[in-house]
């Protein structure tokens, strides 16, 4: 029978055949769970809508001259530079998310982007926004050599992480935020923001209480008040200047 002290780090097992007698088995090569290359490339694979990456493939074990091999029999879709498709995953609308996403990632192999402004809103589903490109924030610090892909428009902040929400594969702003955004940039109409707001609120997306707490968040404190809206005072307005007593954008109720 086995014995409970099976070292773990050499991969060594005890087996009590006899009162004084125990043999020693070595287990390295015992396949076990997630043990072979197709397996762990699967799990990465995975959690990413059936995309990874060139690194990616060669830690779970496919080594570099295999890659060109595996594309060929159509086990794997080359998407973009370096990023792979499982073709076993269909393709699905989000897909596109996560491939630029991990186009974004860095050395590390950790995506930077952040889906943001019109495409935050529009994958939430709040709006009729249709935006023509991914609108992506990526930190400050990010730079690429290559030419940027013509589908992103980039963004630079440093995003706070209560700012950001994680989906399968890829992360994205939450409305208010984008909503905040928007606003700052003043690439949308006050209609189309406004209506944004509406539908966020009306499914619990952002709540009054988190409206009240916004402005006291940098950098979104002090907003100048844009023409054309009323005073307010405080409890339907989605942002106030410094000093609380003009609005950005009114909630009509």
């Amino acid at each position: 029978m086995p014995i409970n002290s099976t070292n773990s780090i050499f991969m060594t097992a005890f087996y009590q055949i006899s009162p004084c007698t125990i043999l020693t088995i070595d287990v390295s090569s015992v396949p076990t769970p997630m043990s072979t290359p197709q397996d762990k490339l699967y799990a990465v694979a995975s959690a990413q809508q059936g995309f990874f990456t060139t690194k990616q493939a060669l830690f779970a074990g496919y080594a570099a001259r295999t890659h060109v091999y595996h594309v060929g029999t159509g086990a794997w879709i080359r998407e973009h530079r370096g990023i792979y498709r499982l073709a076993r995953f269909p393709s699905s609308p989000e897909g596109q998310y996560v491939l630029w996403s991990l186009w974004s990632r860095n050395r590390h192999e950790q995506p930077q982007g952040v889906f943001s402004h019109q495409t935050a809103l529009s994958i939430h589903e709040i709006s009729d926004l249709n935006p023509p490109k991914l609108h992506m924030t990526v930190p400050v610090d990010f730079r690429r050599n290559s030419t940027l892909p013509a589908v992103l428009s980039l963004h630079w902040a440093d995003l706070p992480d209560a700012d950001i929400e994680q989906r399968q594969g890829f992360r994205l702003v939450h409305p208010l935020r984008a909503i905040s955004d928007l606003l700052r940039d003043g690439s949308e109409s006050h209609d189309h923001l406004r209506q944004a707001l509406r539908q966020a609120m009306s499914r619990g997306l952002i709540t009054r209480t988190g409206l009240q707490r916004h402005p006291d968040r940098p950098p979104f404190a002090p907003l100048r008040r844009p023409d054309g809206f009323p005073d307010c005072q405080g409890k339907n307005c989605i942002f106030h200047t410094s000093h609380r007593t003009n609005c950005a954008i009114e909630l009509m109720n």
